[in-house]
């Protein structure tokens, strides 16, 4: 056994207290009431000799540069990207095109007047000079084409030069013939091989070999044997480094695997007679972490050795727990430990973790000054435990050094040090260290420039961060009161003012609090790193088996007799597993619902205030249920642990944003469509399947839902917690049964008013073939709703992160068995990092383990039936029989599951893939830089447009695909699965659906009968902050229109023009808020070709004028009567129309369609439209003459989601000011 829950309870429930808990324990446990007046003349003393020191020419390259450039401008933001990404691009025309695209962000000036360095003054002149040569227009071309490569080798000189400041050598042979010249041999040191966690086994592998290298020659440097071990060299290693699969959820793989590695390393270190310190990690680990060090404080082979060290981060509100545990430990098992005391080094991905997660809070402190706090009382602890520890006090703040120096005058038997790090606090410590009279060791790092970017980029956000200390004490400007603010006066002052001790910071919200005060709580969530909930919600996944599930028509319900054995339903990953039965719907049923629906309509809708109130209580009641229904999707549909939380979340975020939404719809001016038919896939049988009827229902319509044959359990649990909530059976009814019989009889029964679908293009284009020409109830068409899926591409170029790339690509493709609509299909790489990008990637692939999703240790669960298997293995053998490359690491046959081994498939051409192929396939090709433009025409040229990832540093290159991808969904530097509701609004065009997105402002408008002119629009004025980043190509056309329009005295077409242009959002564009380090931009794009159909030739100038006020083109059916009025047209609207002869046809791209005309020409066009291959096209339809034409369905809503993180940390988050001039910053050894 090798973890124990129980006896990491009270880290984990300290890790989980209110912040303000958590800091009303540290002002209890504070060694004063007040900070000591020695502490202060010290910290003063030393904090003004440290200005002095950077005054004269001491300051680092860093502290020079960022001064300079700070994080809060472009120009710093530019410069941390230059540092994140130049060195590791392979081909010099992508170096120079980032070089081009960081420079040319903000203004790049310096004060040449100012003393600095002279390394810093070079630096800072090459980066404003090449600047200047790459934006001056007075250069010619071919002159400049000459200069560049000289501007590039000016600003990798720049940064080669910054990264020096933090490596000590390439090798460790180079570091330490560097560290023991004699101007270093002031500091101790400890070694840290550089790397970041491992992806591969060979990763791990290489990781391994060059922390034996290290200790090896360490330990054989060491001439001294006499000298203490305290006072010899170090090693410092991170074990997510040793295992690609460092994770509580594989935590007795990681023991069987990496331990054994781990105690070779800690019995190597003993034999040399060094120290050997575990580095932190995240908090997600830090139970694992902990379970390895106490099997290392058991180990025999480990006996008389006190070389074993852990670092503990201070920014954790369990950190005094984490100290408590390892003392005990020492003293229990009588192992001397070393503890390195750091303020933390992952503060900004905890607070993003904490929101993704939709956890009740944070597992860090958010304001600065308690985390000071935190690190005075744990070095309390540490100093008064000096008979079994050995403190590592690593900071570069003179008040911690200070008040360290002071509780040490109270124990003067203990020993202990302070550490810094290599570049950063060197000047400070070399005036200090005889006046302390302790030693100082360094956390060096050691490794290749490329290795060292992403440690250098989280160097540069904690130099850069808004109130970071180095960067304090190095503004003049900033008052030394300020700097050396006490943190136990800072709190209290606060609790004045507040109200309360330890309150959180004002703006970072918590965690399920993003979208504001007032706003909708988001969806709770569960953290399965803990082990304890992963085994409760085992026990529940355990105790479903034994209740016997069945599902029924929602008529049958109040039914007393059993339930019919009709249709089995099995567990996918355990077919021998009968999880119930379900009876599907007859054509009785079917009557009878609709029967039980009709005649109410004066009960059903109530006032929207009241259907927002039972859809909240539903929202509240399948949270408390969450673990329930949890179980059943493991279960019915195969998902993992993981998945299935998250599915449960984005069920109960749909059901409260739609509730949001029907407090704003008006009961006499906003009525509903009447019967809606909900029809919904088996791969998110939840969420898509609540998201549907929640909507509906919230537009005050009733509802038919028919689920996905294959997981009739779970719709029936949904449907009945909807009921237990309030609402009424003549609300929903609920028909199981085959798409073919149940789902074709509901599209063609004469009483439905709409439908909302989910699932392939060709059953889409079979239910808009059986609405065709049919009117609802209100005399209009009848609308549809489809999302069905795509051919979703990711395009990497030379400047991403491989390591980022593969962990993305293994999420997009994989996940849920890749059975998403938004699942990556088409992975596209530049030539220059293919090669290397498909080694990590097939590394890591072998790494996925295959197996029941019960297992918290699966990564891939089934496929969801025979059927589907066995169509995906009829395609990987088809390309294999092509002679296709075909990737697969597991051969292992699952006799009792539907198992598909993640696949990878070599292609030549992105024309290859003709199909969706709806499993964990991935194809791939290669491509070049100067081909980029042809491969997003390649994407497009597939004819679907869901969803787009984008791997790039490059600015310039996200927004040259943006512009030029046809996608609803596009993901910069992130996976491209995983549409938060309200936050990504999600949703294709063309094949991949209709629109409006589903979590989107527009969706409740589709399911009305009708509304106000305008009112979708005037309610995105009203409650966002929009801007207009992309201009309407048309204005010029829809100008010229109303000039002819008035000079030909058509007055009603001219103030039509007007009105249109008045009211559009065309290139509207606002942000979404989502969690920290994402941008979520919502935009408004034209559909770009509207087929315009009029019975009368002057609602064809309706259409037009409103067509162009959107920025679309105008395709008119080519006839006498439509040519006539082309050719009386300025010049200017001719170039936006497109004349056509059978527009009915595939190769005619068209986006939608717009009607005007009688109830028989509106049918016979919309029985037309149905004939389309193209995009499934909804049509709007308007009698003749009406001018209300619906702007906002000639849009198309578009959202970008950039992981603004992905240039090596956030900003924002480094720069968040605190009221009265106090901040955080990223909290880290300052």
């Amino acid at each position: 056994m090798f973890f124990n829950a129980a006896q990491y309870a009270d880290i984990r429930q300290a890790g989980d207290q209110p912040e303000s808990e958590a800091v009303s324990y540290l002002v209890d446990q504070c060694p004063w009431e007040q900070l000591p007046e020695q502490v202060q003349q010290d910290a003063r003393r030393w904090t003004e000799l440290l200005r002095q020191q950077l005054g004269r020419h001491q300051a680092g390259l860093t502290q020079v540069l960022l001064h300079s450039f700070p994080l809060s401008t472009r120009e710093g933001v530019a410069l941390m990207a230059l540092a994140e990404a130049l060195l590791r691009i392979p081909d010099t025309s992508t170096r120079l095109q980032l070089i081009r695209d960081k420079l040319g962000q903000g203004q790049w000036t310096f004060d040449s007047e100012h003393k600095r360095p002279f390394s810093a003054h070079i630096a800072l002149f090459g980066l404003v000079l090449s600047s200047r040569l790459l934006e001056t227009s007075v250069i010619p071309k071919p002159v400049k084409s000459l200069l560049e490569p000289l501007v590039g080798y000016a600003v990798e000189h720049a940064v080669v030069l910054l990264g020096q400041q933090f490596i000590a050598g390439a090798s460790i042979e180079q570091a330490l013939r560097r560290t023991q010249q004699a101007q270093e041999r002031v500091f101790l040191h400890s070694y840290d091989m550089l790397g970041e966690s491992a992806l591969t086994q060979q990763d791990a592998d290489c990781y391994r070999a060059a922390y034996e290298q290290a200790i090896q020659t360490v330990g054989q440097s060491v001439q001294d044997t006499t000298e203490h071990l305290s006072e010899r060299p170090g090693i410092s290693i991170k074990l997510s480094a040793l295992h690609p699969k460092y994770s509580s959820w594989k935590l007795e793989r990681v023991h069987q695997e990496l331990y054994p590695r781990l105690l070779e390393l800690a019995v190597l270190a003993k034999h040399y007679g060094i120290g050997l310190t575990l580095d932190a990690e995240e908090y997600e680990h830090l139970a694992l972490s902990l379970s390895l060090v106490e099997r290392l404080c058991q180990e025999d082979s480990l006996q008389d050795w006190a070389g074993l060290g852990v670092a503990v981060q201070a920014y954790l509100k369990c950190a005094p727990q984490v100290i408590a545990r390892l003392i005990a430990w020492s003293r229990t098992y009588q192992r001397p430990l070393t503890i390195r005391l750091v303020k933390g080094a992952y503060w900004d991905a905890e607070i993003k973790r904490a929101q993704v997660l939709g956890l009740a809070q944070y597992p860090v402190y958010t304001r600065k000054y308690h985390t000071d706090l935190s690190y005075l009382v744990c070095a309390q602890q540490l100093l008064a435990a000096s008979d079994c520890i050995y403190p590592q006090f690593a900071t570069h703040n003179t008040q911690s050094i200070a008040a360290i120096h002071y509780l040490a005058t109270g124990s003067p038997e203990a020993a202990y040090e302070f550490q810094c790090l290599y570049g950063m606090g060197e000047p400070l410590y070399q005036s200090l260290l005889p006046q302390l009279k302790r030693p100082c060791r360094r956390y060096t790092p050691v490794g290749p420039q490329t290795a060292l970017l992403a440690y250098l980029a989280r160097r540069l956000l904690e130099n850069g961060a808004n109130t970071g200390f180095i960067n304090r004490v190095a503004n003049a400007d900033c008052p030394l009161s300020e700097v050396l603010a006490d943190p136990l006066h800072l709190i209290q002052q606060r609790a004045s003012t507040e109200g309360c001790v330890g309150l959180p910071h004002p703006q970072i919200p918590k965690p399920r609090l993003l979208q504001g005060p007032q706003g909708r709580y988001t969806a709770r969530g569960y953290d399965l790193s803990h082990i304890e909930v992963r085994t409760q919600l085992g026990f529940v996944i355990e105790r479903s088996k034994q209740s016997y599930c069945g599902a029924r028509p929602s008529t049958r319900l109040a039914h007393c007799a059993s339930l019919s054995p009709v249709f089995t339903c099995m567990n996918p990953a355990n077919t021998t597993e009968l999880l119930g039965h379900y009876q599907a719907a007859t054509p009785t049923d079917i009557a009878q619902a609709i029967q039980v629906l009709t005649p109410l309509e004066r009960l059903w809708p109530p006032a929207p205030k009241v259907r927002a109130a039972l859809l909240n209580r539903a929202a509240n009641l399948l949270e408390q249920e969450q673990p329930n229904f949890i179980a059943l999707l493991v279960r019915e549909a195969g998902k993992t642990l993981a998945a299935a939380v998250a599915e449960t979340r984005e069920a109960v975020d749909f059901l409260r944003y739609y509730a949001q939404g029907s407090v704003f719809l008006n009961s006499e001016t906003h009525p509903p469509l009447g019967i809606v038919v909900c029809i919904s896939p088996w791969n998110f049988p939840l969420a898509i399947f609540l998201g549907q009827i929640s909507a509906a229902l919230a537009a005050g319509n009733r509802v038919l839902a028919k689920p996905a044959e294959q997981t009739n359990l779970i719709a029936d649990q949904a449907i009945r917690l909807l009921y237990r909530a309030g609402v009424p059976r003549a609300a929903v009814q609920l028909l199981p049964g085959s798409g073919a019989e149940v789902g074709a009889a509901l599209v063609n029964d004469a009483c439905i008013a709409g439908v909302l679908f989910t699932g392939s293009t060709q059953t889409a284009y079979g239910i808009q073939r059986a609405l065709a020409g049919r009117l609802g109830a209100h005399g209009k068409p009848i609308p549809l709703i489809a999302e069905t899926g795509g051919i979703n591409a990711m395009i990497v170029d030379s400047s991403a992160l491989p390591e980022q790339v593969v962990k993305d690509v293994v999420l997009s493709a994989f996940d849920s068995a890749g059975q998403r609509c938004s699942a990556l299909r088409l992975l596209c790489l530049q030539e220059e990092v293919a090669d290397l990008i498909i080694q990590q990637l097939m590394g890591a692939m072998a790494q996925l383990e295959l197996g029941n999703p019960e297992q918290a240790t699966t990564d891939i669960g089934p496929v969801i039936d025979p059927m589907a298997k066995q169509r995906l293995e009829d395609y990987i053998n088809q390309q294999s029989y092509l002679g296709r490359s075909v990737f697969q690491h597991h051969s292992l046959e699952y006799a009792d599951g539907y198992f598909i081994p993640p696949t990878l498939i070599e292609l030549k051409y992105p024309a290859e893939l003709q199909q969706e192929v709806f499993g964990p396939v991935l194809h791939w090709v290669r491509y070049k830089s100067k081909d980029l433009d042809a491969l997003v025409a390649q994407i497009n040229a597939l004819g679907y447009g869901l969803t787009l990832g984008v791997q790039s540093r490059l600015e310039t290159t996200c927004q040259r695909i943006t512009q030029r991808a046809v996608v609803g969904n596009l993901y910069v530097n992130r996976s491209q699965i995983g549409a938060v509701v309200g936050v990504q609004p999600f949703g294709g065009e063309r094949r991949s659906g209709t629109g409006p997105k589903a979590g989107g402002p527009l969706y409740l408008y589709r399911l009305l009968a009708g509304y106000p002119w305008g009112a979708p629009l005037d309610g995105l004025k009203t409650h966002h902050r929009l801007g207009y980043p992309s201009a309407v190509t048309t204005d010029t056309a829809l100008k010229s229109l109303q000039a002819w329009a008035i000079s030909s005295a058509r007055t009603e077409l001219a103030a039509c023009c007007e009105r249109y242009a008045h009211h559009s959002l065309a290139g509207a564009s606002f942000l979404l808020q989502g969690a920290t380090g994402e941008d979520n931009r919502y935009e408004l794009q034209p559909r770009s070709q509207i087929l315009c159909l009029a019975e009368q030739p002057e609602d064809r100038w309706l259409q037009l004028a409103a067509v162009l006020a959107c920025g679309g083109q105008v395709v008119w059916p080519a006839c006498e009567h439509s040519s006539q009025q082309y050719e009386i047209l300025p010049i200017e609207v001719q170039g936006q129309i497109q004349l056509v002869a059978n527009w009915f046809e595939e190769t005619t791209p068209l986006d939608a369609l717009l009607v005007h005309g009688d109830t028989a020409f509106i049918q016979q066009a919309s029985a037309q439209a149905a004939r389309y291959k193209g995009a499934v096209l909804n049509p709007q339809h308007y009698p003749s003459g009406c001018t209300d034409i619906a702007l906002e369905w000639l849009l198309v809503e578009r959202v970008q989601t950039i992981n603004t993180t992905a240039n090596g940390g956030n900003a924002h988050l480094a720069t968040l000011v605190d009221s009265h001039s106090l901040s955080t910053e990223v909290q880290n050894q300052g």
